[in-house]
């Protein structure tokens, strides 16, 4: 019994930590709003940045959707403040996302913008773009 209640209090106290662990980490969420796909980090003090892509086509392969979207800008909201800042790239950045349903394509489309951001973002820059070069290549 108390080797069970000791794994039970490990148990607990690794829940615990990785509760803690989570609310450090930015969320990371994609909509689709009929042509427009909106993809957005929210970082744990409140700092998000947003992409509003273009939809430029929707096709679907056997099990697999794949939806092609082009970005022109970015929208930083500062924590703060509330400032929204709209940010326009120097090249239109085209990409192609996919997935087997609607829900793990927009979970494939959140998780690479996260990525892309937290690549971008310093840990202690305000702003990840400011300097930030934009790739010119095309990601299909």
């Amino acid at each position: 019994m108390r080797i069970a209640g000791a794994w039970a209090a490990v148990v607990v106290v690794a829940a615990s930590a990785q509760a803690q662990v989570s609310r450090n980490e930015p969320t990371c969420r994609a909509l689709r709003h009929g042509e427009a796909l909106i993809t957005k980090i929210e970082f744990a003090d409140g700092y998000t940045v947003e992409a509003p892509w273009r939809v430029v086509a929707q096709t679907r392969t056997g099990k697999t959707t794949a939806m092609t979207v082009v970005l022109h800008q970015i929208i930083e909201t500062e924590p703060l403040s509330g400032k929204r800042q709209t940010i326009a790239l120097p090249d239109a950045v085209e990409m192609t996302f996919r997935g087997d349903t609607q829900t793990a394509l927009l979970d494939v489309a959140a998780n690479i913008w996260c990525a892309t951001v937290m690549r971008a973002r310093p840990q202690h820059q305000e702003s990840p773009f400011s300097g930030w070069v934009v790739p010119h290549s095309r990601m299909m």
